[in-house]
């Protein structure tokens, strides 16, 4: 099935020293900011077994809904 929006997938780096990956894309970005309507960020992964739980920030300031 299609989704109704478009999905880019941009990875950044430089976390800790900054946020400079992230910093660099919001000065110059390759899509128009008001164009996007959510950033879904995967910070520390679990890599030793299942994950039974997940926490969201920001679902109050997102357009997306349920």
């Amino acid at each position: 099935m299609r989704p109704r929006r478009s999905l880019v997938f941009i990875l950044f780096t430089g976390e800790e020293k900054g946020l400079l990956g992230s910093a660099a894309f919001a000065q110059r970005p390759t899509m128009p900011l008001r164009d996007m309507a959510a950033l879904l960020n995967v910070d520390v992964t679990n890599l030793y077994g299942a994950t039974r739980d997940i926490a969201a920030l920001g679902l109050d300031q997102s357009s997306l809904g349920d």
